[in-house]
């Protein structure tokens, strides 16, 4: 009777907390593999267009071809680059986190 009941009862909500934590490490791994996706093509973006970038408007600046303004422009251009790569790294560390607490969850 009750204690059957009571067995059947922590069986369920062991089995949807088992089901729950698998479904977060899953979210978690699909949610890395975003983030390192992410990083990836915002790295390659910025070391394809940042390197000289600051050094071709001071170049052009120093030839007339570029006002002072373009040349804050380009600064700011690079510090934009800069930033999202940034913020790719920061999600990159939260998806790792999320994974981690997901696994400790279950106990990995």
């Amino acid at each position: 009777g009750r204690a059957e009941a009571e067995a059947r009862a922590h069986e369920l909500t062991r089995a949807a907390l088992e089901a729950r934590i698998r479904a977060e490490i899953r979210g978690a791994l699909r949610a890395l593999d975003e983030a390192s996706r992410g990083r990836a093509r915002s790295l390659e973006l910025y070391e394809r267009v940042t390197p000289d970038l600051l050094d071709r408007a001071f170049r052009a600046y120093e030839a007339g071809v570029f006002s002072v303004a373009e040349v804050l422009d380009a600064l700011e251009g690079l510090w934009e680059a800069r930033k999202a790569l940034l913020e790719t790294e920061k999600n990159l560390a939260l998806a790792r986190i999320e994974l981690i607490r997901a696994a400790a969850l279950r106990g990995e």
